[in-house]
């Protein structure tokens, strides 16, 4: 079964996805294969460890998306973080 990005309901079926779309030496560095694969298992136990706590019936008439960083004021975060390491 081919899925399509507007069909995914989970990360795995993303992964399908893209590692049909996009050359394998790209997905596999972008999977954090590169290596001894360190990078990956390490995402997947802090992802496996993660707990969001979804807060309902919140009013979200008013959202304010700033946040301060290194005590610079931003409108809207857009944070970068590198792909891959070496330990």
């Amino acid at each position: 079964m081919f899925l399509r990005y507007n069909n995914c309901r989970s990360i795995d079926d993303l992964r399908k996805v893209a590692k049909r779309r996009i050359p394998r030496a790209l997905y596999e560095y972008i999977q954090g294969y590169a290596d001894d694969g360190y990078t990956a298992a390490r995402n997947q136990h802090d992802m496996n460890n993660l707990e969001l706590c979804p807060r309902a019936l919140v009013d979200v008439s008013k959202v304010e998306l700033f946040t301060k960083l290194f005590g610079v004021e931003h409108s809207s975060p857009l944070i970068l973080a590198p792909t891959c390491s070496k330990h």
